[in-house]
């Protein structure tokens, strides 16, 4: 077999390359001629003969079918003119080494172009004919029809950029491994969770990568996994800590598969950790919120247990449910709340789901049950459904979503090829291709995130689905893609309902299969649960719970900024220390009820009475701080701490009685040099001053009493 260089296969000269005329006689090439012509006629492959000049002499009707010419028309035709424009000079060097005598043949893979139109790729090989005197007498070429096959190369490269890409923009981690459990593949959004790069991966376990105390549980769920008679998916999530390349761990929800038609396993995880350690720190008094937020789903009910005389579970009654609870199950809110769940869905008895939910408030676990299918008595059809609920208390915090549609779009996906359908299951995020600001191509999960068909957001300007106020964020991201780069950034999208929700999204150019750039890339995750329990900590972090004024922690720290800051508002800077006379009183007589009544009572005045600018505080439990900027000396400061001590003044009516309590009012003015410390505690002495004048007054530091005399 001639290679392209004009070698031969095993050092033997080519049959074509010999001497034409190697017979006795003068009739032998002319014998030769004619075997060739006859050879040629039989032959199913396309063959052809020309001249060193690089005329068509002879062809056979298998090449005459693959160019579309007649015999006819091909013959006189040049060698180079049926070679197609985009290969015109792929093989004129190896042409002219033949024609030269430097080798003896070739081969090499190029385009022809057909008469009616269009090109085929043919496998060529190229051998030279010599005349007894050993001069070249003509090339014989056999050319095979390569078409087919290099368009399945090409698809196949395109599958192959197409699952890079998404694998690129998944930020869920998605792998394969072999039958011992090592990663024999892992996505590139590794090294972006993780901080591991896809080379340090490869070969490990993922055991290695997990916390000590949560490998037990992962291994029982492999063999689970991998073991006859089972499924071959986990339905389930189960939650696992998984080593960064730093040496922390981070929470990651596993969900995994069997890898079809080969040993081995798929998986993928799925980040939680910010969600897990957020929620780990909201007061057990939340815990109702939290649980909520452990669950991450809407519709959201609380279903209580009912129980027999031997204590067993039997029913759930639901306690309260949310707006898309009773949306859904089309009932009122207070038709709903008292209601049993067997009555309303008899069903899941012998589905078995009451069951489940029994071992989940009995077992403390967490249920967690994907893509579950429930024929549903209310809507009347079998839908499917993602379901999470977690035990609170004698009670169930539990929430579902309706992922028919997406279960449908999993099983007419189910035709690509494996690991294309594997990460589209596994991936909770939205991708969306724009060119130009406007949609391209979107995926289907947009319609369980943002209630959007695909078809709704084809050639629309995505730019109209921001929020006006996040307008610079998308400008900002724009900028950054422009060069090149990926960038990430926040901002409020509208979902087909009309509300808002707060999206993470990673933007990236998008390159076409030529290499060009062809708009952006965008994959968007749905973080509202994250950004309220964000707001919800910075709200706990810088205000009372009771009075909803600011906590003694941050009065500390705006004094600070106040006092060491480079400028100082304009005028000065009073501070008003509040003590409630005989609050103790209060409490004694009419209980702590009351009191918490008495106190919520007097911050609403205390805020309603300060000027714009003034700051609040919560100082102790009936001690009140008031910052007063930008004060043009200490009278207007007495002024508005003597209405501020009126306000607290006046009764409030509670369970029918008369509740008062007046107030001890210290004043100081900031100097220079003050630090927090020193002033608070001019204002505190000043108050003391009130409190043993009687009380229910307004009394003046007596240094700047001396100050203002002096001035």
């Amino acid at each position: 077999m001639a290679t392209e260089d004009g070698g031969s296969e095993g050092g033997r000269e080519s049959v074509g390359a010999r001497q034409l005329g190697t017979t006795a006689g003068d009739e032998a090439p002319l014998q030769d001629r004619r075997l060739l012509q006859r050879v040629m006629e039989l032959s199913a492959v396309a063959m052809c003969s020309w001249s060193p000049a690089g005329i068509v002499l002879e062809v056979n009707q298998a090449l005459c079918d693959l160019l579309d010419y007649d015999s006819d028309a091909l013959r006189g035709c040049t060698w180079a003119g049926l070679t197609h424009a985009a290969d015109a000079d792929v093989d004129q060097p190896l042409v002219a080494a033949l024609l030269a005598g430097e080798i003896p043949s070739f081969r090499i893979r190029k385009r022809f172009h057909r008469r009616g139109g269009g090109e085929v790729w043919g496998d060529l090989s190229a051998t030279a004919v010599l005349d007894e005197a050993g001069k070249l007498d003509c090339v014989v070429c056999q050319v095979v029809d390569a078409t087919e096959q290099v368009e399945t190369r090409k698809e196949l490269e395109r599958r192959d950029r197409r699952f890079q890409w998404l694998s690129e923009l998944a930020s869920d981690v998605i792998y394969t491994a072999d039958a011992v459990e090592r990663i024999s593949w892992i996505a590139p959004s590794v090294e972006h969770s993780l901080g591991w790069s896809v080379a340090e991966v490869l070969e490990c376990e993922l055991d290695d990568f997990l916390h000590p105390t949560d490998r037990p549980r992962a291994d029982a769920r492999m063999r689970e996994l991998k073991s006859d008679g089972a499924a071959p998916a986990t339905d389930e999530g189960l939650l696992l800590r998984v080593r960064t390349k730093d040496g922390d761990y981070r929470w990651m929800e596993w969900s995994g598969r069997r890898l079809v038609g080969e040993e081995g396993t798929a998986g993928a995880l799925h980040d939680v950790d910010e969600l897990v350690r957020a929620n780990s720190v909201v007061a057990v008094d939340r815990a109702r919120l939290q649980a909520t937020l452990d669950s991450l789903l809407d519709p959201h009910v609380l279903l209580t247990a009912v129980r027999d005389d031997h204590g067993e579970i039997v029913d759930f009654i639901y306690s309260d449910a949310n707006q898309a609870a009773c949306e859904y199950n089309r009932i009122s809110h207070d038709e709903l709340v008292g209601m049993r769940l067997l009555d309303l869905l008899p069903g899941h008895a012998g589905e078995g789901l009451l069951r489940m939910y029994a071992e989940a408030v009995e077992s403390g676990d967490p249920l967690i049950l994907d893509d579950y299918c429930y024929p549903n008595e209310i809507i009347a059809s079998e839908r499917r459904y993602d379901i999470r609920a977690i035990r609170v208390g004698d009670s169930l915090s539990y929430t579902w979503r309706d992922v028919t549609e997406r279960h449908r779009a999993g099983e007419q996906l189910a035709a690509s090829e494996e690991q294309y359908r594997l990460l589209a299951e596994n991936s909770s995020d939205v991708v969306v291709h724009t060119r130009e600001q406007h949609g391209v191509w979107v995926s289907p999960s947009t319609t369980e995130a943002l209630g959007w068909s695909r078809e709704d957001l084809i050639g629309v300007d995505m730019t109209t689905l921001l929020h006006p106020e996040d307008l610079w964020a998308l400008e900002r991201s724009r900028a950054v893609v422009t060069t090149g780069s990926s960038d990430t950034v926040r901002f409020r999208v509208r979902a087909k309902s009309g509300d808002y929700h707060w999206v993470d999204v990673q933007a990236r150019p998008f390159v076409d299969d030529t290499g060009q750039q062809d708009g952006v890339v965008l994959a968007l995750r749905v973080v509202d649960q994250m950004v309220a329990a964000e707001q919800a900590l910075q709200r706990q972090a810088r205000t009372d719970e009771l009075t909803g004024l600011l906590n003694r922690r941050e009065t500390f720290s705006l004094l600070e900024h106040l006092l060491g800051g480079p400028r100082r508002p304009a005028g000065g800077v009073a501070i008003a220390f509040c003590d409630l006379d005989d609050f103790k009183q209060v409490n004694d007589t009419y209980g702590h009820a009351a009191g918490d009544a008495l106190l919520r009572e007097i911050a609403n005045r205390v805020r309603a009475v300060v000027r714009v600018g003034d700051l609040v505080s919560r100082f102790g439990g009936d001690e009140l701080l008031i910052v007063l900027v930008g004060v043009a000396d200490a009278a207007e400061a007495i002024e508005v701490s003597e209405q501020v001590r009126k306000e607290i003044g006046r009764p409030l009516v509670h369970s029918a009685a008369n509740i008062r309590s007046g107030a001890s009012v210290g004043v100081t003015l900031m100097a220079d040099g003050d630090t927090v410390d020193v002033l608070i505690a001019r204002a505190d002495r000043a108050m003391y001053r009130a409190k043993r004048a009687g009380g229910d007054r307004v009394e003046l530091d007596p240094s700047d009493v001396a100050s203002t005399s002096h001035r």
